[in-house]
Parts: structure tokens; C-alpha cells; sequence
């Protein structure tokens, strides 16, 4: 019986990004997947101004409803953008009443110490909620502070704050540092933190944490230790970092280039 991996996440007209670049990677990984919209937005929410937005959350309400009726059985969840607080607590109910396989949430609510545009602080309490329904989270370090409420801490001490307060695996993502971006795990169990480390590239590169989290959550279900998904993930992210490095600014706003990732995917599979 074929049990595909729901992915949760917005879903934009324009640009590589979110559900689109998900998408894409699972197939790439030869993994079934459902796919619901949390919301649909004419662009990306940064970059092309406000964008058109078109609220799901009645149409998730039913959806979730008929997959019930169904019997419809999900190998695993992958939670990306939601956008309001409502949302969050929608899904939370649901993650919470029905799913039984993994549970990786993506909490994306902000970086470089601020909140994205058009996300409220209400967000910030609901998205705890749900992280707690979670077996992997895959914050940046601005969300991870956002959702421990320590903004003091080193990232080890973040790491396990996190892992104790959510009682999950958490995975901090895009941490610069010097001539390096980093990613860290501290396992569950461990003391030492795993660190993979890429070259950091100048500029901004719009959706690597959508193409992270899709790269992690899928090496996971396709057998590998978290630890080592997490390598694989962040080597895969390196192919499309780079390809994308050579585009101005002005056109990265369309997400990541990913034809060579998807490339060194099907090499690997």
C-alpha cells in the first residue's frame, strides 16, 4: 500500500520555492508525496512586494476531513510555511489527532532577528504548540530564539534548551560563520554537536530552508540516520547554492537554481 509523505507548505505562482522546490526533491528521491497548499500567494513574500494571497484553511479543514473518511494513511509529515496563527493551530489539531509517522516541522516565521513580513508575534506561541507534535525541527537561529526565548544563549546551549523544551531533534540551519554557513545537530542522547559546514556564498539565496528541509526530511525516510541525512542534505543544498551564486541579486528572488541538485540527487538515489 503506498503511504505518501504530506507536504504542508505555501504554494507561490511565481518562483522555485516552497512547495514547488519540495516537490521536486521528492521526486527527485522517487518518494510519493501529497502535497496541501497552506495558503497560495501570487510571489514569494519577499522580493515582489505584497503579494495576492489566497486563504486554504477551509479547504485543509475538508481535506483533512476526507483523508479521515479515506483512510488515508501519510508515511510522514513535512511542515513548511503557514503564515497566521490560525493555520498553525489548524494543523497542530490535526498532527495531533491523526498523524503516526514522523513529524519534521520547518518553523518559518523570521530571520536575521526579525519576523518575515507579514507574519504577527502571534505566530510565535502557536508555532511553539506545534513544535511540540514534532520529531524533527529545522529552525535558523533566528527562529530557534524565537521559539526558546533565549536570546543569549551559544548554540550548543540553544541546541539543548531547544531539544529539552520540545523533547524532539532539532537541527539549526544557516548559521554563518566566517567563510562557512553551518548546520548543527545536536542528537538526541548526544553530547557532541554534528556539524556540516558549506562555503558561505555573498548575497541572499531565497529558499534554502524549503529546500533543506525537504532534502533532510526525505534522505530521513529513505533510511538514513539523522546524522547522516543532515550531511547529505547539506552537500545537496551546496550544488544549488553554487549554481545560484553566479545569478545577480535582482534574480534570486525566484529561488534557488536546482537542475544540478536534482542532477547529483538522481546520481545518488
Amino acid at each position: 500500500m503506498i503511504k505518501p509523505t504530506l507536504i504542508i507548505q505555501d504554494l507561490s505562482a511565481v518562483g522555485q520555492i516552497s512547495l514547488a522546490v519540495a516537490t521536486a526533491i521528492f521526486q527527485a528521491l522517487d518518494l510519493p508525496i501529497a502535497t496541501a497548499p497552506s495558503t497560495l500567494l501570487s510571489t514569494q513574500t519577499e522580493g515582489f512586494g505584497t503579494p495576492v494571497e489566497l486563504d486554504t484553511t477551509a479547504w485543509l479543514d475538508r481535506s483533512f476531513h476526507h483523508w479521515q473518511v479515506s483512510q488515508l494513511a501519510f508515511n510522514g509529515v513535512l511542515v513548511g510555511y503557514l503564515g497566521t496563527a490560525e493555520r498553525v493551530e489548524q494543523l497542530t489539531k490535526w498532527v495531533r489527532k491523526e498523524q503516526r509517522g514522523p513529524v519534521v516541522i520547518d518553523p518559518v516565521m523570521g530571520d536575521s532577528g526579525a519576523l518575515y513580513p507579514g507574519i504577527k508575534s502571534a505566530v510565535i506561541p502557536a508555532m511553539r504548540d506545534l513544535c511540540r507534535q514534532a520529531d524533527i525541527i529545522t529552525p535558523n537561529l533566528t527562529e530557534l530564539r524565537l521559539l526558546t526565548g533565549e536570546n543569549e544563549l551559544n548554540v550548543y546551549d540553544l541546541l539543548a534548551a531547544a531539544r529539552e523544551m520540545f523533547d524532539a531533534e532539532i537541527v539549526l540551519t544557516g548559521v554563518k560563520e566566517g567563510q562557512h554557513v553551518n548546520t548543527y545537530l545536536l542528537a538526541a542522547g548526544k553530547e557532541e554537536l554534528t556539524v556540516a559546514s558549506s562555503p558561505c556564498y555573498p548575497g541572499h539565496f531565497f529558499g534554502t530552508g524549503d529546500a533543506f528541509s525537504a532534502l533532510l526530511t526525505g534522505w530521513y525516510l529513505k533510511g538514513l540516520p539523522l546524522t547522516s541525512a543532515v550531511q547529505r542534505a547539506t552537500a545537496d543544498l551546496q550544488v544549488a547554492v553554487e549554481q545560484t551564486a553566479a545569478l545577480p541579486q535582482s534574480e534570486r528572488k525566484f529561488g534557488l537554481k536546482t537542475a544540478a541538485m536534482l542532477q547529483h540527487i538522481l546520481t545518488e538515489c
